[in-house]
């Protein structure tokens, strides 16, 4: 199975997951490739499988001191993760970000293929895009995670 992982960056427990994750399924036979936006983070991703490292998945801009969506970046990051599903014939796409899973979203519906959104961390602000990110499964690391995200999204 040809696999994508998507995430903003590969900084913190969750990068490290990314990373852990990625190799046990290399080592399970799959491909696996991991799409982010550029970083001081390339040596390790590329250590493990092959990587895309232009796709902006920051969710705000700041200009002038104000903060607003990122829709440039929400644009190019869709037109391109497309592009990366295609080329690498990707057959699962694996998000581990609310954004980069709205993101993804777009192109597991263009090519039909599924998306599984891993939810690190609850995050009860942005109701919609977190209704708009979910995919066709979402996975929480713990117990009090799943509860919260079904109290607040079911």
């Amino acid at each position: 199975m040809n696999i994508l992982i998507i995430r903003p960056n590969l900084i913190g427990g969750a990068g490290e997951y990314v990373l852990r994750l990625s190799q046990g399924l290399i080592e399970r036979g799959h491909k696996v490739v991991i799409g982010t936006g550029p970083g001081p983070w390339r040596s390790s991703a590329t250590a493990v499988s092959k990587y895309y490292d232009h796709l902006d998945f920051s969710p705000r801009l700041t200009w002038r001191g104000l903060r607003m969506p990122n829709l440039p970046g929400f644009v190019v990051s869709t037109f391109r993760l497309a592009e990366i599903v295609r080329q690498e014939k990707i057959d699962l796409i694996n998000s581990h970000h609310r954004f980069a899973a709205l993101v993804g979203n777009i192109a597991a519906r263009r090519y039909g293929i599924p998306i599984l959104n891993t939810m690190h961390e609850f995050m009860g602000d942005y109701k919609l895009m977190t209704n708009l990110s979910f995919g066709h499964s979402v996975i929480v690391p713990s117990a009090i995670v799943k509860d919260r995200v079904i109290a607040k999204y079911a």
